[in-house]
């Protein structure tokens, strides 16, 4: 497993997504998905997966621009 993978398994996404980061995180994992396409693509599969669950808590509309 190379450094993106573990990044993107150890959850982050799935906070970030949720909003449930400190603002400084949150920026850093923006950073990260300007300069890692794998790791914008994680969060574009974990934003529409959360859309998909009615109920469940919907990810903040600005998110998906970052």
């Amino acid at each position: 497993m190379n450094d993106l993978d573990s990044y993107i398994a150890s959850g982050i996404i799935e906070a970030y997504c949720l909003g449930n980061l400190p603002q400084e995180q949150a920026i850093v994992v923006t950073e990260m998905a300007a300069k890692h396409p794998e790791i914008r693509a994680e969060i574009d599969r974990t934003l529409a997966a959360l859309e998909r669950y009615p109920g469940k808590p919907v990810p903040k509309a600005e998110l998906k621009n970052r």
